[in-house]
């Protein structure tokens, strides 16, 4: 692990000397080739951030903050020794330094009733990595990772929109955050506290030393009137949508912001626009799209979520056949939320297929076996 933390400090240092702008034209070699001389190094945790770089490669400031906080994982890993008992088994989990399972679970239990915030899948290597993010009525979050071997499903017991009584056993570090996988009884959330919880996430993020948009944003719409979830308003319709979104974003209402600023500058304007002239913003981004970059494109299309209404669709319907999954992926959750919407009532049309309700009883039909297809 020594070996491949030096080389990376060396690595990252040349990418500095040589200017962040020309790693942003590298291709996905320049960075998976680090990558895995981490991964012979046994240091995945290193290995998945420098992965990650390669995803915000067109957006300098992001590129930046991003090598920015690896060097400092880094420099952390050098005085490991002089760090506080909590922030080293940080440091050290971010390395990729295992921690066995069991020794978790011997260890303190946190008993509470955990709000299932938002779930996110995503494909690390060959393996299926489910997050899924709880937030106690304690105030306490915790996030239960689980992952999957090809042919191997996931564990679909953590629902967003319930909660579950547990216990849960943290692995260490300065702020406590990942349990391992486990829950007992599971019941209805009650309404309006994922709205509650997306303020403090943030402070949260910043003590672990994340700089990424909050994993339950998109997904985790409030609940809606009389306790349902549903198509109610996105990111609680908190005043502060967009920072909810992108915490740090400092909005503005110059216009030059648009044509001369910097990408944080562009979506911290059309979040203003967009409280302001909701159709203006909307009209601004659709007349710039094509000359967007893929990862602006994704963030600015969040700004959408500020006073999302009936005359996004069209916009938000185009950006379903764009050629960047995370814009796709953007498109497709506000959509989801979006009351009326098209792809809201194919995807409610294709769940009455499969669940029949009889009182209180729900008997869910099985798709015949296949791949699964996208909503028309």
């Amino acid at each position: 692990v020594d070996a491949g933390v030096s080389e990376l400090e060396r690595w990252l240092a040349d990418q500095v000397r040589a200017g962040l702008a020309a790693a942003g034209r590298a291709d996905y070699r320049h960075w998976d080739s680090m990558a895995a001389r981490l991964v012979d190094a046994k240091a995945p945790g290193l290995a998945g951030s420098v992965r990650r770089l390669a995803s915000v490669a067109g957006a300098p400031e992001r590129l930046f903050t991003e090598v920015s906080l690896l060097w400092l994982l880094v420099r952390a890993y050098r005085r490991l020794a002089e760090l506080p008992p909590g922030l080293a088994e940080t440091v050290r989990s971010r390395i990729g330094f295992p921690v066995a399972t069991a020794d978790v679970l011997a260890g303190p239990r946190v008993r509470d009733e955990w709000a299932v915030l938002g779930v996110r899948d995503e494909i690390d290597e060959r393996l299926t990595v489910r997050r899924v993010w709880l937030r106690g009525r304690s105030g306490q979050y915790a996030l239960v990772l689980s992952f999957a071997a090809p042919g191997q499903s996931l564990p679909a017991d953590l629902v967003p929109g319930t909660s579950i009584d547990a216990s849960l056993c943290f692995y260490p570090g300065a702020r406590p955050l990942r349990a391992p996988h486990g829950l007992s009884t599971v019941r209805a959330l009650g309404r309006g506290q994922v709205g509650a919880a997306m303020t403090p996430w943030a402070t949260l993020l910043a003590a672990a030393g994340a700089a990424r948009p909050l994993p339950f944003a998109r997904r985790a719409a409030a609940a809606g009137r009389g306790g349902r979830w549903g198509s109610g308003a996105l990111a609680g319709r908190a005043e502060s949508g967009v920072d909810i979104l992108h915490p740090g974003v400092e909005e503005t209402a110059d216009p030059s912001a648009w044509e001369t600023g910097s990408p944080a500058q562009r979506r911290g304007y059309l979040a203003t626009l967009r409280r302001q002239d909701p159709a203006a913003a909307r009209a601004r981004l659709t007349d710039g799209w094509a000359t967007l970059a893929a990862t602006e494109r994704a963030d600015l299309l969040q700004t959408l979520a500020i006073g999302l209404g009936p005359d996004d669709e069209p916009l938000l319907q185009s950006a379903l056949d764009d050629r960047r999954k995370e814009v796709r992926v953007v498109a497709a959750d506000l959509l989801t939320v979006l009351p009326g919407s098209a792809y809201q009532e194919r995807a409610i049309a294709r769940a009455r297929h499969h669940l029949v309700v009889d009182g209180t009883r729900v008997d869910v039909r099985l798709p015949a076996r296949g791949r699964p297809r996208r909503l028309p």
